[in-house]
């Protein structure tokens, strides 16, 4: 098996720090298991209305990244990117960023996450 980690050992304290995040329309998923019940979040500028009247979800709209508690969203495919990074850099640390980072060739920096 490939080292995946540079050497390091595999992040498996993901386990125990669980976050929700879904980017797109991907947000239906979360919606439709009941979890943005009462909570804000974010979709695709094309799908806010619908998000809104189809679930339980305050609907945000104009930010790319969204963190309400442990449910993670995200606007559209960039912002997809931005908000796995974003929890790659919670969960595992800056040096699994910047891991993360080199092996798929991304060296734009976030534009950030709205917390709410």
């Amino acid at each position: 098996m490939a080292d995946r980690f540079g050497g390091r050992k595999a992040p498996t304290g993901a386990l125990r720090k669980r976050q929700e995040g879904l980017s797109h329309t991907g947000t239906f998923l979360l919606g439709g298991a009941g979890l943005t019940e009462g909570r804000r979040g974010t979709t695709h500028q094309w799908f806010l209305k619908e998000l809104r009247e189809s679930t339980g979800a305050n609907v945000i709209d104009g930010v790319r990244v969204l963190r309400d508690g442990n449910l993670v969203t995200a606007g559209g495919v960039t912002s997809g990117i931005e908000m796995s990074l974003w929890l790659v850099e919670q969960i595992w640390g800056t040096e699994h960023l910047d891991y993360v980072k080199g092996y798929i060739a991304y060296d734009t920096p976030p534009r950030g996450v709205l917390d709410v």
